[in-house]
C-alpha cells in the first residue's frame, strides 16, 4: 500500500516505428525533453529494434492523465 501523499506510478508501453525515432527525439534530445517536463513522465526510447522496424517506446507518470497528454 502506498504510503499518504504517494501514487503509483503508472506505465504504458507501446511501438514506435524506427523511421519516427529521430524526430520523437528531436535534436540533442530536444523534443523527448520537452514533453518529457510539460507532462511530468518519464519517457524512454528502446535502443534495440523489435520486429525488425519498431522500437519500444515507454512512458511512465503518477497520473494517467499526464501519460495521456505524452502519448496523445
Amino acid at each position: 500500500m502506498a504510503a499518504s501523499g504517494q501514487q503509483k506510478k503508472t506505465v504504458y508501453k507501446f511501438l514506435i516505428p524506427e523511421t519516427l525515432c529521430g524526430l520523437f527525439i528531436g535534436k540533442s534530445g530536444r523534443n523527448i525533453s520537452a514533453l518529457k517536463h510539460e507532462t511530468n513522465t518519464n519517457i524512454k526510447i528502446g535502443r534495440e529494434p523489435v520486429l525488425s522496424t519498431f522500437r519500444y517506446c515507454t512512458v511512465e507518470g503518477r497520473s494517467i492523465l499526464h501519460i495521456n497528454e505524452s502519448v496523445v
